[in-house]
């Protein structure tokens, strides 16, 4: 079994209402920067998965993907899955 590390990213959608990045994007003005602009706040989330190939790890993760977006706002998950040879005995 090889160890990889996968990198899962939950934004809401563009359309839906994001009120804690609207939040961010206004202190902006008040914090000197008045050129940054539409924040939107999400989730990242890193784990480990044991696999026997990067496509197996893959799989594992986009099961994950759909579990973690049930249950919170709708929105995208995207999975990064980059093997870590011997980084994490």
């Amino acid at each position: 079994m090889k160890t990889f590390r996968a990198s899962i990213d939950v934004m809401p959608h563009d359309n839906l209402l994001d009120p804690q990045g609207k939040a961010v994007t206004g202190a902006m003005g008040n914090l000197g920067l008045p050129e940054i602009t539409g924040v939107r706040i999400g989730k990242h989330i890193t784990l480990h998965v044991e696999a026997a190939d990067k496509k197996t790890a893959e799989a594992k993760v986009d099961d994950i993907d759909a579990d973690i977006v049930v249950g919170a706002p709708p929105g995208d998950a995207r999975g990064n899955i980059p093997y870590l040879p011997d980084l994490l005995g």
